[in-house]
């Protein structure tokens, strides 16, 4: 398969000077600092990518330059098979981005009117815009506020008329830098919902910024980490919980007390309330062997297995890169 999105040794380095002068005529030493370093990776249409990273790492520099606002200062990036910043115009045809951050909507025009105006920037023919339309305003829950002006409307439905502009073109891919940024549980859920509907009714290749882990493990099937412009890892997360994290939380009661000999060979042993206890085991060793044990020597009245956080995994990672 022919990747959608394909980055070689992507490169972006910007120059600053330190010093300032009110002197027009007398030079100043620049600086350099590289935003993003040697980054190659590839996304297939269709995939759904979790693109994360500390703050300074270089996500929003890379998400520039993919969109074509930004020209890199050495490699090559491929969009659709256009290169984004030398073909720009191909290249918004075929992309919608949406930036948690900054909004497409006229405050005080409804939802229809952005709609309209965007109908005529990308030159949509009537038919095919109302066919559009129709399909966003069911799958959006829109019908009822479309014509409401965006500034009498709450947050989570405003985000969603974003999605609506965003989407209205039938862009392949869709960059999603904090979509939903400052919204309540509710209401990332729905959007959750609508991304994973686009993504499988239309086959919308997404790459997704987000600072909300949790959001990224629910509907992303790919991680990409990147750190001070770098890759760091590229893959899914159950292959992140193997690499950085591979140990299972065991929480467990017994009938009897067990014996100290036993307790000894638990790693990260704690007593918590009513009798569990905790620890944990290596999936890649034979830690597991010690649940048979206490299954044959105790009885076993509860028992309860649990990965790490994603959250703790990531900043695993983020504690080993540093270290170097």
């Amino acid at each position: 398969m022919i990747p959608i999105i394909d980055v070689k040794d992507l490169c972006k380095t910007y120059k600053y000077s330190k010093k300032w002068s009110f002197n027009p005529f007398k030079s100043k030493p620049l600086q350099r600092k590289s935003a993003v370093i040697n980054l190659t990776f590839s996304i297939y249409p269709g995939e759904i990518v979790g693109y994360i990273g500390p703050n300074g790492a270089g996500k929003s520099t890379s998400i520039k330059m993919l969109t074509g606002i930004l020209k890199p200062t050495s490699g090559t990036i491929t969009v659709s098979g256009y290169d984004p910043f030398e073909n720009r115009q191909q290249n918004a045809k075929n992309i919608g981005v949406l930036f948690g951050q900054r909004t497409q909507l006229w405050w005080d025009l409804p939802l229809i009117d952005t709609l309209e105006l965007h109908r005529y920037m990308y030159k949509l023919p009537k038919e095919e815009f109302l066919i559009q339309l129709e399909w966003l305003f069911e799958i959006l829950e829109l019908k009822k506020i479309y014509k409401t002006p965006i500034r009498q409307l709450s947050f989570g439905q405003r985000m969603r008329c974003e999605l609506a502009v965003t989407l209205l073109h039938k862009p392949s891919i869709l960059y999603l830098d904090e979509p939903t940024i400052g919204m309540d549980v509710m209401v990332k859920r729905k959007i959750r919902q609508y991304l994973l509907e686009i993504n499988k009714q239309e086959n919308v290749t997404i790459l997704l910024t987000s600072h909300d882990l949790q959001e990224i493990e629910s509907i992303c099937n790919r991680i990409i980490i990147i750190n001070r412009g770098e890759l760091l890892f590229d893959g899914t997360v159950e292959a992140l919980r193997q690499k950085y994290m591979p140990n299972s939380i065991i929480t467990l009661k017994c009938k009897h007390t067990i014996s100290n000999k036993v307790i000894n060979r638990l790693s990260n042993f704690s007593k918590l309330e009513d009798g569990y206890i905790r620890f944990t085991i290596n999936k890649h060793k034979e830690d597991s062997s010690i649940i048979s044990e206490l299954y044959r020597s105790y009885e076993v009245i509860d028992l309860k297995i649990t990965e790490p956080p994603f959250e703790d995994i990531v900043q695993t990672l983020y504690q080993e890169e540093n270290k170097k």
